[in-house]
């Protein structure tokens, strides 16, 4: 099922047979209204069980936020709570611990950014778990862990792993942004060698195991099964990636897939992967490639969203939480305008992961994400 902001700034989801319903309306913010103020909702975060969404609704007047409130919203009913109110700060992501019911939620203020967890309840209270930026957070996976691991550098210190809300800390990582949790607690990171280099391993407990060692800054993308792709830049200080690893993480290999530039990576599924490469400022042009094959298949050239550019730029992050794949790697929903159509309206288009047919603009929107 696709989730999606509509051009009214409104969370729908579609069905797989092309049946769509609204989630969210004007009377949700009407509590805080004001005289020509209007409401929009960003970020609709699936709940990994497919059957509740999380997303940020906004009352507007003018380019004023009068108030902002994330709300739990049920796909399959008519159901809504008002999660938590965020009087003094805006959310930027949002991303589910299935096992704990809670949403780890990225916060921007006056002070920077902060990373507070949410139990998955109405009028549910906010506990600050961490603040510091960059920021960057993993829910734990396995049975009985409901936090999250975040990768913070914090006021005056060097950047370090936090599992959280115990805040046990790890405090050597390497050059990398997101970190990648495993089913059964071991933590896919980093560690830094010397000045100029870093070694890609497993962190289990404060225990690190090494696989290889690294010249570049890395990014790291789950396919599923204790796989993930490796986004490696040519040296720390490159702009970009220049080349692609596949990590086993059970078999602790790490195998080289292919000598290419890209901006970003996205899985399709487990045997395909999407690459994005900024033709010009906010216009990119899409690719797939097979894993197996490693034959590249061009998608096409989009201008982004507001909404996929952060995405794009955070790639590893929201490859966590807010999937452009359907599960089965089939289809592909991207926001933005097709090249040639600069007067147009932001819109949802969806393509096969494939290449076997043009693209489809399904509506007017910002934001598309696949759950359910």
């Amino acid at each position: 099922m696709l989730s999606y902001v509509d051009g009214f700034g409104h969370v729908r989801v579609r069905s797989a047979d092309g049946l769509e319903r609204a989630l969210t309306s004007d009377w949700m913010m009407a509590r805080s209204s004001a005289e020509g103020a209007r409401s929009l909702y960003r970020w609709p975060t699936w709940h990994p069980g497919g059957t509740r969404i999380a997303s940020v609704g906004l009352l507007i007047d003018g380019n004023r936020v009068l108030s902002e409130i994330v709300w739990i919203l049920t796909v399959e009913g008519a159901t809504v709570d008002g999660l938590v109110d965020l009087p003094d700060s805006s959310l930027v992501y949002a991303q589910w611990n299935q096992a704990a019911e809670r949403v780890g939620l990225l916060l921007q203020d006056t002070q920077g950014i902060s990373l507070s967890i949410v139990e998955a309840r109405a009028s549910a209270e906010r506990c600050l778990a961490v603040r510091g930026a960059p920021l960057f957070i993993a829910a734990e996976r396995s049975p009985g862990r409901e936090g999250f691991v975040a990768h913070v550098r914090a006021e005056a210190t060097d950047a370090r792993i936090v599992f959280l809300p115990e805040g046990r800390t790890w405090g050597r990582p390497g050059f990398f942004r997101v970190p990648w949790v495993l089913d059964d607690g071991r933590v896919v990171c980093t560690q830094r060698r010397g000045e100029a280099g870093h070694t890609l391993g497993l962190l289990d407990g404060d225990r690190f195991v090494e696989i290889a060692g690294l010249a570049g800054r890395v990014a790291f993308v789950p396919l599923g099964c204790g796989r993930a792709v490796v986004a490696e830049a040519a040296r720390l200080d490159s702009p970009g990636y220049a080349r692609l690893a596949i990590l086993d993480a059970d078999r602790q290999s790490y195998e080289p897939l292919v000598e290419r530039t890209c901006v970003a990576v996205f899985p399709a599924g487990q045997e395909r992967l999407l690459l994005v490469d900024e033709e010009a400022q906010g216009s990119f042009d899409w690719a797939s490639i097979d894993l197996a094959t490693r034959s590249e298949t061009p998608l096409g050239r989009f201008a982004a969203s507001a909404s996929d550019l952060m995405r794009i730029g955070f790639f590893d992050q929201y490859a966590l939480s807010h999937p452009l794949a359907s599960s089965d790697g089939r289809s592909v929903a991207l926001a933005g305008r097709r090249a040639g159509e600069a007067s147009r309206q932001s819109g949802i288009y969806l393509l096969e992961a494939t290449g076997s047919t043009p693209p489809e603009r399904i509506a007017d929107g910002s934001f598309a994400v696949f759950g359910g």
